[in-house]
């Protein structure tokens, strides 16, 4: 009972349901399409607002309390109900130009590594997301502009996408706090025939995270905002993938490095952070983001990097698939 996997795991036994994703998928014509996803879910009812217990807390979150989302439904006689939320994954319009040129507006999903837009549990080997996956080293999502496109060369296939967005923020999805765009690159080849497929793909991302709390103020002329920024740093991510179908075997294996840098206005503890010399990779961070020199940095405040394998074999018999996975994750922060 006293195990901390208990915060996130229950130790009884229990039903969950757990995603239930709704597809709208238009064609509007031989070249416009869009796509709309979105998760229902039963969250925040019956989260714990749980805190971390230290020494110094007194106790502070011991009696804390579960959470409730019960109201009364006035079209049924005021009796109580208890409501869930809804999470939009991805919504965008894509003009279908040429094979290997589509332009896509909106709201989609980060093109990187094998397991982020195959995100739906039909399509996923194990039941939960590998780790450094579910940390979101690369964002999840992005709102803004992406051109994508492939072409094929016997069994051989390549792609590519580009993408310019909001990058990370607190309100990302439709405001973007800085005048920095985020740029998200990859590149693939897959070979398929007849004994299966073989894939790898090299993915990067660069962007300017940015909080601000506006302050109204009152001077001489009267009303003004005065703009407090709250924490701000730069980040670039690199990821590698490794995809290998054989018959019924599957092995998929990511890598991912993912490095963080405060900006000077923009620690949010200038004391929990040491000073950091200003040396830079100059041929690398003009490749992967050249509006913004200084990107990748030799001395990141934070460093994490991380790696998963899946590999699974799946029977014809009820279309079992065991499967084995490794996690590995590293996290290297300069106080």
């Amino acid at each position: 009972k006293d195990n901390a996997w208990s915060l996130w795991k229950a130790d009884t036994p229990t039903f969950q349901v757990g995603s239930l994703n709704l597809y709208v998928d238009s064609r509007m014509s031989p070249i416009l399409r869009s796509l709309v996803e979105v998760r229902f879910t039963y969250l925040p009812n019956g989260k714990d607002r749980t805190g971390l217990v230290t020494p110094d807390s007194n106790g502070a979150f011991q009696n804390a309390e579960r959470l409730d989302t019960s109201v009364l439904d006035y079209a049924d006689g005021e009796r109580a109900f208890r409501y869930g939320s809804i999470e939009v994954e991805r919504a965008w319009m894509e003009y279908a130009a040429f094979p290997w040129l589509r332009i896509m507006l909106g709201q989609w999903l980060t093109p990187y590594g094998l397991w982020n837009v195959d995100h739906g549990s039909p399509t996923t080997i194990g039941t939960l997301r590998p780790y450094i996956i579910g940390e979101g080293l690369f964002p999840e999502r992005q709102t803004g502009l992406q051109f994508r496109g492939d072409f094929s060369s016997g069994w051989m296939r390549y792609g590519y996408h580009l993408g310019f967005s909001n990058g990370r923020g607190p309100m990302d999805t439709f405001l973007d706090l800085d005048d920095n765009k985020a740029v998200t690159g990859r590149a693939f080849a897959e070979m398929r025939d007849t004994f299966g497929l073989v894939s790898f793909g090299v993915t990067g991302y660069t962007g300017r995270f940015t909080d601000i709390r506006n302050r109204v103020l009152f001077g001489k002329e009267g009303l003004y905002n005065d703009p407090l920024l709250n924490f701000q740093f730069d980040e670039v991510v690199m990821g590698v993938d490794v995809k290998l179908e054989w018959g019924s075997f599957v092995l998929v294996y990511e890598l991912i490095s993912h490095q963080r840098r405060y900006t000077e206005q923009g620690r949010f503890n200038v004391n929990s952070l040491a000073p950091v010399a200003d040396t830079t990779v100059g041929s690398l961070q003009t490749l992967l983001h050249p509006f913004a020199p200084g990107r990748f940095y030799a001395t990141p405040d934070i460093h994490r990097r991380g790696m998963y394998l899946v590999t699974g074999y799946r029977f014809d018999w009820l279309g079992l698939m065991p499967f084995v996975g490794i996690d590995s994750i590293y996290l290297n922060e300069r106080t």
